[in-house]
């Protein structure tokens, strides 16, 4: 018996909610993951500009140590924002969207039912639900950040 319109609407409603959290979260995981990168070599090109200019004399003392003190706003700025951290984050939010649109556009059976396309459904709210606490508890900004743990 062949499934019925209902549930093909339901599969093909689920597979584009999928899809889209499936995109949005590939183009954080990118730019996160470049942001991190770029945060990276901008540290490294300050760090050597003031040890080079410094060291022949091309910079002044103050415009070394403005160029020595970058590095370190750079780190504040980055263990702060942890773009590296949020981009593994959007990926494993993309795989485990990928794993669940697989499982609902090859893994249900021939002629699936509404509970088969629920089990999915439930599923992904359940994966959502663990992804969102994961981000409150490890990504969250927090002014507690910069204040002594006790």
């Amino acid at each position: 018996m062949p499934p019925s319109d209902e549930v093909k609407k339901r599969i093909t409603d689920l597979t584009e909610e999928l899809d889209s959290g499936i995109s949005y979260d590939h183009l954080r995981d990118v730019v996160n993951h470049w942001t991190a990168f770029a945060f990276m070599l901008l540290a490294l090109a300050a760090s050597a500009a003031a040890a080079l200019g410094g060291i022949s004399g091309y910079l002044t003392a103050k415009q070394a140590g403005l160029f020595a003190a970058v590095p370190g706003a750079i780190a504040l700025i980055a263990s702060t924002l942890k773009f590296q951290e949020k981009s593994n984050w959007h990926y494993r939010r993309k795989n485990g969207l990928k794993n669940l649109r697989h499982r609902l556009l090859y893994e249900l059976p021939e002629s699936p039912t509404a509970d088969n396309v629920a089990a999915i459904s439930q599923g992904f709210r359940e994966f959502e639900d663990l992804m969102r606490k994961s981000w409150e508890e490890e990504l969250a900004f927090s002014w507690a950040t910069f204040s002594r743990k006790k």
